[in-house]
């Protein structure tokens, strides 16, 4: 298979890739339709690419190749024998262009498996460290929400206690408050009863009196 240059693959029209958006896998002759089915079949290996992108890669490139085999077979035909000769030696070098296809196909296909080996096993390494990446993630925020909801567990007992702290102050001061009216009670009950028993002793001192005056005028 020739080598395209940049040069000569910037020149090809869109309509001789295989992608004619992206400018990917172009065919300008069988044996780089060729080099397209096995690039292709391996990217659907590999997951890079669909089975229906690849059915369309492959129809074009088979175009491509019956193309250049109706070119081969559509050639006027020379009576000579050097002609019958030339036609022989031609169609042996046909077939050995043929066999060395299939064989570079071969080629190419086993070393892009090699070359996707390492490539897919840099996936599996990356899709797990991101799934480890994730659990590790998860598992900081249950730490989180689950500090979080002690935090306000300890929060909401704190409060409990304030207001149970703040219950029994106020049940102290209202204890306090009528044991101090029951002294005041007790108080006024006392004097009143100290001037009560006051005001007797008077009367009765006062009544001794007066019947000794009583008794002298007589």
């Amino acid at each position: 298979m020739a080598r395209l240059t940049a040069k000569d693959r910037k020149a090809l029209p869109k309509s001789e890739f295989g992608e004619p958006s992206k400018r990917a896998y172009p065919m300008p002759d069988r044996s780089h339709a060729a080099n397209a089915k096995a690039r292709a079949t391996q990217a659907v290996k590999s997951g890079r690419m669909s089975k229906a992108e690849e059915e369309k890669i492959d129809s074009k490139a088979n175009r491509v190749l019956e193309r250049g085999r109706g070119h081969e077979s559509h050639e006027r035909p020379k009576h000579s024998a050097e002609a019958r000769h030339g036609t022989e030696k031609t169609m042996l070098k046909t077939r050995g262009v043929g066999e060395r296809h299939e064989h570079a196909k071969r080629e190419h296909t086993r070393h892009v498996e090699k070359l996707e080996e390492p490539r897919g096993a840099k996936k599996r390494v990356a899709a797990e460290h991101k799934g480890e990446a994730k659990a590790h993630e998860r598992k900081g925020e249950e730490r989180h929400e689950r500090k979080m909801e002690h935090h306000k567990a300890v929060e909401r007992r704190d409060d409990k206690r304030e207001e149970h702290k703040k219950a029994e102050h106020k049940a102290v001061e209202r204890k306090d408050h009528k044991r101090e009216e029951h002294r005041e009670h007790e108080g006024r009950k006392g004097a009143v009863h100290e001037r009560g028993e006051r005001e007797k002793a008077a009367e009765k001192k006062h009544g001794g009196a007066k019947a000794i005056h009583h008794h002298h005028w007589h």
